[in-house]
């Protein structure tokens, strides 16, 4: 938000109501889950292509979505009528939630991220705060605590983010420090409420999305992993669910042209690139043919 401000300056330009501008604002898994184009966009009205279209396939909604070979233009669509008149909670929610995000203002837009980061900073500030009232933070690792109220939060937010991800913007306070403080706070506060915190269930699906789109991986391949970990459900697969989306995502992008966002990568630098929180898990032959998708 800061960058963007700087490039645009201290203050949105002048504008007629007829020429406001307005952003769409997409939770970026919902987005790559659900956009498709055909590229029908590129083509003129006698069906020939206004410019060489690019070589890779056209994107495909997912499947477990709607299938939609093109809604481009939902996406780009913009009326001031749509825009949200008031951000609320649930404008939050609906970012999270709908297919299509929510319209903003320009004036609304660092409100509204605002109101984002508040949402899990209130949550973390919560958690913080019924582990500081047992007075049982005293001598003990802050930075790694409050990383770890975070990592707790995001969780029972259902936007879970790996150890490594919340160590990349804790002050200092390393994976392992992090993940006492995590037992340490479940544990104390299920002496307080008398049973188990619930913490949500985590999926590898819940990650793969996000690994696919920091590889830059095309969404041929994005569809093919989803499918492969899909597959892998079938498995009796006792190991974290972020080493199971990172081997997926490992092996099709071996097995496809997508090899080469990895060249130069061996297993322990691809681990230590933060994908992975337990290591790739060794499949045989015969698991990894049945993982290919058909």
């Amino acid at each position: 938000m800061d960058t963007f401000k700087k490039k645009e300056g201290s203050s949105p330009p002048q504008l007629f109501s007829d020429y406001q501008r307005f952003f769409r604002i997409v939770h970026a898994t919902t987005f790559l889950q659900s956009f498709a184009s055909d590229r029908r966009h590129m083509k003129n009205s006698n069906g020939n292509w206004i410019a060489p279209p690019p070589a890779h396939d056209p994107i495909v909604a997912d499947a477990l979505d709607d299938g939609s070979l093109y809604n481009l233009d939902e996406y780009i669509r913009m009326n001031a009528v749509d825009a949200v008149t008031q951000l609320q909670d649930d404008t939050i929610s609906a970012v999270f939630t709908h297919k299509y995000g929510v319209l903003v203002s320009e004036s609304q837009l660092e409100d509204f991220f605002s109101l984002l980061s508040l949402a899990f900073q209130d949550h973390a500030n919560e958690v913080y705060k019924n582990i500081e009232d047992q007075k049982s933070t005293r001598g003990r690792n802050q930075d790694a605590l409050l990383a770890a109220c975070l990592y707790i939060s995001c969780q029972q937010e259902d936007k879970p983010r790996t150890v490594k991800e919340i160590c990349s913007v804790a002050n200092g306070a390393t994976k392992k420090e992090i993940g006492r403080a995590k037992e340490y706070i479940v544990k104390q506060l299920d002496a307080e409420k008398g049973q188990s915190v619930e913490m949500g269930t985590i999926h590898a699906g819940d990650f793969m999305r996000r690994f696919c789109s920091n590889l830059g991986m095309t969404s041929q391949v994005v569809k093919a992993a989803q499918e492969a970990m899909h597959k892998s459900e079938e498995f009796d697969i006792r190991r974290s669910p972020v080493s199971i989306a990172t081997t997926v995502i490992y092996i099709i992008t071996q097995l496809s042209d997508e090899k080469k966002l990895l060249r130069g990568l061996n297993i322990l630098q691809f681990i230590q690139m933060g994908f992975s929180g337990g290591g790739l898990i060794p499949f045989t032959h015969t698991d990894t043919a049945r993982l290919l998708p058909d």
